[in-house]
């Protein structure tokens, strides 16, 4: 699991497919596995985690699950000291791309069964079948991972690139 602290009102944390064994067909199981979750963050990242959070929860059979929580501005959670709501949500149908600096450097294998998109002079590929774990930390560590609205807006506007074999 890594876990990004973006600022005091948004973390983000990324589960690799084979570390994900959350029931994600019951809410209480849910809501009773982010208390855990949020304990865990205030000892180990000194985060305040109390309030009303926004949960998104992106879940792809190929990468593994994106925790999206964001804090809700709400002022009557300032006088619940330690309380804490949560608004959880399971994005349907997810998208994940990979950004990645140079085309040459992805194996052949991968690129022939992905699709690639080129946006703002930038590549993403997109993975059509599920890769092997050797080459999923490969292109983890050469790409970084892009997803949700942004994933969106660069399909939407991308210009795709076909890969030919030479």
């Amino acid at each position: 699991m890594k876990v990004m602290k973006m600022d005091e009102e948004n973390v983000v944390i990324f589960m690799p497919i084979q570390n994900a064994s959350v029931d994600f067909s019951s809410k209480d199981v849910l809501e009773d596995y982010f208390r855990k979750l949020f304990l865990k963050l205030e000892a180990q990242y000194d985060l305040d985690m109390s309030g009303l959070y926004q949960i998104e929860i992106y879940k792809d059979f190929r990468y593994g699950v994106i925790f999206d929580i964001e804090i809700e501005d709400v002022p009557y959670f300032n006088y619940l000291d330690h309380q804490i709501e949560m608004s959880i949500h399971i994005v349907k149908e997810p998208l994940f791309l990979y950004q990645v600096d140079d085309l040459l450097n992805i194996e052949e294998k991968i690129l022939k069964n992905s699709k690639i998109y080129q946006h703002k002079n930038k590549f993403f590929i997109q993975l059509g079948k599920r890769i092997s774990n050797k080459d999923h930390i490969k292109l983890s560590e050469l790409g970084i991972l892009v997803y949700g609205k942004e994933a969106k807006t660069i399909l939407k506007f991308g210009k795709q690139l076909f890969y030919n074999l030479c």
